[in-house]
């Protein structure tokens, strides 16, 4: 026996009782002449309509190369801050196995020499400062 739709042509569903299957539907149908069957069968064959047409898609090629531009600068700028961070995570781990460096006694004593003077002019400059002030207050007066 052959169930199918008369406006759509391929939706056949076929269950024969002989177990006999040619084409798209069943050879033989149980209690019918065979030339009434192959007569219906050729009869049968609709065509279908054609599909809808597939719609067209338009890509915006500029679009599309912004948009690859932006994701290899985001990718490129992910790896830049991957790369800062183990440099730093390296420079760090060296720091610590590096030796303190030695310092120079010749250079601190320099530098304790130069902060002298500089600390002498400033008390000078400021005592210069309290008798301008007090010059000035006794003119006043």
């Amino acid at each position: 026996m052959c169930a199918f739709s008369f406006d759509d042509p391929h939706i056949h569903s076929c269950i024969c009782l002989m177990g006999v299957y040619e084409g798209e539907r069943c050879q033989y149908e149980v209690g019918v002449p065979r030339n009434i069957v192959q007569q219906t069968q050729q009869s049968q064959h609709v065509q279908a309509p054609p599909p809808p047409p597939t719609p067209v898609v338009t890509y915006q090629i500029k679009q599309m190369e912004l948009e690859r531009q932006r994701e290899e600068e985001r990718r490129r700028s992910y790896e830049r801050r991957i790369d800062a961070e183990r440099r730093r995570i390296e420079e760090g781990r060296r720091v610590g196995v590096m030796p303190v460096p030695t310092r120079d006694p010749v250079e601190d004593q320099r530098i304790e020499e130069m902060r002298r003077r500089d600390e002498e002019l400033r008390r000078i400059a400021a005592r210069r400062r309290e008798e301008e002030r007090r010059r000035q207050h006794e003119e006043r007066a």
